[in-house]
């Protein structure tokens, strides 16, 4: 779990590994988007699973919708996406 750290650090911790991970996953937040989108980028195709909440989704998706900001998400890299709604639990695609 690399949890919500700055993506370049994120890069760096799978970089180091002698093999990768079975299952890795990241946390990301709208600060990265907003500073640090090419890294964010870099880091997101790297793991298997994204966490996000709906804000970030849309925001990171550019999509409204969270069924098309999911497919979208999807198409950067992870396996598998969990959008955090808050005390509406989460999406998981």
């Amino acid at each position: 779990m690399l949890g919500n750290l700055m993506p370049s650090i994120q890069m760096k911790v799978m970089e180091s590994l002698r093999e990768r991970p079975k299952f890795s996953v990241m946390d990301t937040m709208n600060f990265w988007m907003e500073t640090a989108m090419d890294d964010l980028m870099k880091a997101i195709a790297m793991v298997d699973v994204l966490t996000i909440n709906d804000a970030e989704a849309r925001q990171l998706s550019n999509e409204y919708s969270l069924v098309k900001a999911a497919q979208k998400i999807l198409k950067m890299g992870p396996k598998y996406l969990i959008i955090k709604k808050g005390e509406h639990w989460c999406f998981v695609v």
